[in-house]
């Protein structure tokens, strides 16, 4: 496993020495220059102020905002003429099961009834002008085992089929905080155009993790889900065990202290953030009421 590891960094070396940028003939693409990656839509920097989910719509527009990230495919449609209509941008996610499900991944059959159902969901959305990226997965983790090889061949397959079909859009996956054994084997063995990560309160370590580990990985990035402490975060306690929710006028420092004081926005890969949503089963970008100071102060 020890000289697996090292030929993999090996070859990063050699890989690293150039950037992967792509063609400046399509809708959107990532440019570099200057040592700063730029995010470009219809040949004019785009940067990203964005909430998760796909209400509230009108309010995020009255707020600065322009774009918006959905988790999955359920109600695409409607969703994408809503958001054209208001001039929002959308990352559409395509969700597939986590590497972890190896029963799934050995199913060739399975994962051909998927790949078929992405590529055509693809090719029916891929002329959408509200579309902006493509999210393969949510929050997977990348294994470096050789022993996941069908989880890493289904990914690829998804991601080089999309930069076939459509390469108008760059593609991107999440990860939950910053895992450097998951940004290595994201840059080693996919080819996504964009890392993300889903941060909410851990965003206060990024700026150094960022740093340390550029000596490996400084690419683009997206700040997917960020926002303020969970229930999981240490918040206070009744006496009965009971979790005390912060007033909204707290959240909304929170928010904007973590936004003006840990946002990366000087780092050269940075190309936009979404405020996160905690209740995902309400679709409802709930950050946006709260955080309307922190999508203005990103203009």
């Amino acid at each position: 496993m020890k000289k697996y590891l090292l030929f993999l960094l090996f070859f990063n070396l050699l890989y690293s020495c150039t950037k992967t940028v792509q063609r400046k003939d399509v809708k959107v693409f990532i440019d570099y220059k200057n040592q700063k990656y730029t995010l470009y839509r219809n040949g004019k920097p785009y940067t990203i102020r964005g909430a998760s989910g796909s209400e509230h719509l009108d309010l995020l527009v009255s707020s600065g905002g322009n774009t918006i990230r959905i988790w999955d495919t359920t109600q695409v449609n409607s969703i994408l003429k809503i958001a054209g209509e208001k001039g929002i941008a959308v990352i559409v996610g395509l969700p597939i099961p986590e590497s972890r499900y190896m029963d799934y991944y050995n199913d060739t059959a399975k994962v051909t009834k998927q790949f078929l159902a992405i590529k055509g969901l693809v090719a029916r959305l891929k002329n959408n002008p509200a579309v902006l990226m493509w999210c393969v997965g949510n929050e997977l983790t990348f294994p470096y085992r050789p022993a996941y090889r069908n989880f890493y061949k289904a990914f690829n397959q998804i991601v080089d089929m999309i930069h076939q079909d459509d390469p108008d859009h760059p593609v991107t996956t999440t990860m939950t905080n910053f895992q450097r054994s998951d940004i290595f084997m994201i840059k080693m063995r996919t080819d996504v155009d964009v890392i993300s990560f889903n941060i909410f309160g851990q965003i206060h370590s990024l700026k150094k993790d960022l740093k340390q580990f550029s000596w490996f990985w400084n690419g683009p990035f997206l700040i997917t889900e960020w926002g303020i402490d969970g229930p999981w975060d240490g918040t206070p306690q009744t006496s009965w065990a009971a979790k005390i929710e912060p007033t909204s006028t707290k959240k909304a420092e929170q928010y904007f202290n973590r936004y003006k004081d840990d946002m990366p926005i000087e780092n050269g890969g940075f190309l936009g953030s979404f405020t996160g949503v905690r209740n995902r089963k309400s679709r409802i970008p709930g950050s946006v009421c709260s955080t309307k100071m922190v999508i203005r102060q990103k203009q």
